[in-house]
């Protein structure tokens, strides 16, 4: 969205679809433990999932709005 403000759309455009690529891997991930160099690692919980689709949206919404 920062980027969005900046005028810099085409780039807004390409974070944007990163984050929803991450955002997906995350959902599918949810439910598993990932295990690195020894250590434990857990992808976030549930409401702060919840929380990165809504500022997803918001953006996508963002964006849709200012045209194409």
């Amino acid at each position: 969205m920062a980027h969005h403000q900046m005028g810099k759309t085409a780039e807004a455009r390409d974070w944007l679809d990163k984050a929803g690529k991450r955002v997906a891997e995350l959902r599918k991930e949810a439910p598993n433990v990932n295990s690195q160099d020894g250590l434990a690692l857990k992808t976030p919980p549930w409401n702060e999932i919840l929380t990165l689709e809504l500022s997803l949206r918001e953006a996508e919404q963002l964006l849709k709005n200012t045209g194409k």
